[in-house]
């Protein structure tokens, strides 16, 4: 009985520092533009819009298609924002020409405020007839391996999928997400990219664990 009050004043501090709310939507307004992640993935399906060539290792023809090792794109946005899109390996697909197979991709641009943003995914199906492209976690020796979301100021989200429709202009996935960043930690039941609006909205059972700031360091 003689800790109780220590433990009320622990729980009380702690409560301070962090809480839970649930809420129907969530919407974070990146520093860098949401939009910058959707012109990064257009240079994927059009890749002869650009001025710098793709740089690759090799390229072979093999019993599933034409098979190009470790794919580097490198070039600027209409902003000037500086951008490298690369994978271990791109392979179409000889049975339905303009499907591409992608394998390790990786996307990153660098905003004129020095703010950097990277979209990682372990595998990812393009089709440039439809002009769609479907981001996908896997799992390596029993670990997922998810998308991810990351950008240089503290935001992370995972995914199990990002699907892409280029005409659109939108990126969504419809699975759970799960993520943290200056406000704290966060999960919903789905994401919508919304590139015009300069946000990501996270929908449906969206549940926040808020950390706020210490101002002056008191408290």
């Amino acid at each position: 009985m003689t800790d109780t009050a220590p433990r009320q004043q622990k729980n009380k501090a702690s409560s301070t520092q962090r809480y839970s709310q649930r809420v129907r939507q969530l919407k974070i307004i990146l520093p860098v533009t949401a939009g910058l992640l959707l012109v990064v993935i257009f240079f994927l399906i059009q890749p002869n819009t650009a001025n710098a060539p793709v740089k690759f290792e090799s390229a072979t023809l093999t019993n599933e298609g034409v098979v190009i090792q470790n794919p580097v794109f490198s070039d600027s946005s209409e902003n000037g924002e500086p951008f490298d899109l690369s994978a271990a390996s791109a392979r179409e697909d000889l049975t339905n020409p303009g499907r591409v197979y992608l394998d390790k991709l990786r996307a990153s641009m660098t905003s004129r405020d020095n703010i950097l943003i990277e979209l990682v995914a372990p595998k990812g199906d393009m089709l440039r007839t439809q002009k769609t492209l479907t981001l996908s976690e896997t799992r390596l020796n029993g670990d997922r391996v998810p998308v991810s979301l990351l950008t240089s100021n503290g935001y992370r989200m995972d995914m199990h999928d990002l699907n892409v429709d280029f005409d659109k202009r939108s990126a969504q996935t419809d699975k759970e997400v799960t993520g943290e960043g200056p406000i704290g930690r966060f999960r919903a039941d789905k994401m919508i990219l919304q590139p015009d609006a300069n946000q990501l909205s996270f929908i449906g059972d969206v549940r926040i664990r808020i950390t706020p700031q210490n101002k002056g360091g008191t408290q």
